[in-house]
């Protein structure tokens, strides 16, 4: 499986399978509205699993814009929204393999974060 980011470089090419890719993926987690899933996949946190071509699995995390009530030293909140994944797929390999990807992106931030899943 390859895994990359889902830029609005690929965007035009994976949007028509997105959302029909994650609602019959048989092992999903969704956490927000349909709605949100475009701004999700290009918000530079979203990640997709390719084999053949073919989207094999995928996931979308958000950053929770800072509360004032937080210390300054405190991490951010990052939240998974959507996580999928086709039948083929295990969800130990392909879950560790998608976070670290997209974990990537949050070393970046050079702010300590924290992930959160409901």
């Amino acid at each position: 499986m390859k895994v990359f980011l889902a830029t609005d470089e690929y965007w035009p090419q994976v949007e028509p399978f997105i959302e029909p890719f994650v609602r019959q993926a048989k092992h999903s987690y969704v956490d927000t509205g349909w709605e949100d899933l475009p701004n999700l996949l290009r918000s530079h946190l979203a990640v997709l699993g390719v084999v053949d071509s073919n989207i094999c699995s995928m996931l979308a995390l958000q950053i929770e814009k800072r509360p004032d009530t937080l210390p300054v030293d405190a991490p951010d909140r990052i939240y998974l929204r959507f996580a999928a994944l086709a039948a083929a797929r295990s969800p130990v390999a392909d879950v560790a393999a998608l976070m670290g990807r997209a974990s990537e992106q949050l070393t970046t931030r050079h702010r300590p974060a924290q992930v959160q899943v409901y």
